[in-house]
């Protein structure tokens, strides 16, 4: 390692002497290899009500005999070939002789943005990107040099599954309290099915928590198709107070919110296992079997 230097140094300067006016020309003589740098992965990590995360990971081989660093990089996503965000990180990686690292980056895309870069895009189920990367990598003696390298593909546009409140079912009714049955559907408005695990929610009715719940078994959703979730509940009048219990009784319209987590799982490569928040509210009639 101690000769090797020198040697680069001396062929460095003769690649200038003779007159080498390109960078791989000055590679060459001094005996250094370029650096591949490709996009070698593309997924979302993560959805919300207001946004999604988009991970891109980044490998850079180096099939030279001695270190070299990855100094930063630079990149462009673009959406439906308009800009959509650009950015740098100039975090340093070492990358060991004729060895490869990868350096993840995640993105944060906003729906709302999304939606106003494209005419009717709100109605498309994916929008073509392409991420543009220039890897700022340190080689020895020919310093800070360019490699750029992009990805180009599909990213899915999902619409949320709807979790609602189908039915408050009374099944028995007597003076201290009430049975009732609460059904909850699952709606899935996407062109690809899905399975939703890990399905935790609050019901409040008319501002009292009826119910707080998880269900460990996994739902099933076919494309643009729904499931339904049945789950029985004792209410003590003295809990839920006399108005509401009047409300019940009487099958008089009841205000609800419902909300809570779950965890969607998709055929799709971009979208496995995303943790995402649900919240809905509205008005339901309850009926007396």
């Amino acid at each position: 390692m101690t000769h090797l230097v020198p040697s680069l140094l001396t062929l460095f300067f003769l690649a200038i002497a003779t007159g080498c006016s390109t960078l791989d020309q000055a590679m060459k003589i001094a005996s250094i290899d370029k650096p591949t740098v490709k996009v070698s992965d593309t997924k979302i990590t993560g959805i919300s009500l207001e946004q999604a995360t988009l991970e891109f990971t980044l490998d850079v081989s180096n099939p030279n005999p001695i270190p070299i660093k990855l100094a930063g990089f630079d990149y462009t996503l673009v959406v439906n070939e308009q800009q959509f965000l650009a950015g740098e990180q100039r975090e340093g990686v070492r990358i060991k002789a004729n060895q490869s690292s990868q350096v993840t980056v995640p993105l944060a895309l906003k729906f709302a943005d999304i939606v106003k870069l494209s005419k009717g895009l709100s109605d498309s189920t994916a929008v073509n990107y392409t991420i543009k990367t220039d890897a700022l990598i340190d080689l020895p003696v020919l310093g800070v040099t360019r490699v750029p390298a992009e990805k180009t593909g599909q990213l899915p546009i999902p619409k949320l599954p709807k979790i609602s409140l189908s039915a408050i079912n009374i099944k028995n009714l007597n003076f201290s309290g009430a049975d009732v049955e609460v059904g909850l559907k699952l709606d899935n408005p996407n062109v690809f099915g899905m399975d939703i695990s890990d399905l935790g929610y609050d019901l409040i009715v008319n501002g009292q928590r009826w119910l707080q719940s998880q269900t460990n078994e996994t739902i099933s959703l076919t494309k643009n198709g729904s499931s339904q979730l049945k789950v029985p509940l004792h209410l003590s009048f003295l809990d839920i107070g006399r108005t509401l219990a009047t409300l019940l009784t009487q099958l008089k319209p009841l205000d609800y919110q419902l909300e809570g987590n779950m965890n969607m799982d998709t055929s799709l490569p971009m979208l496995k296992n995303i943790a995402m928040p649900f919240k809905h509210s509205g008005t339901i009639n309850p009926q007396r079997d």
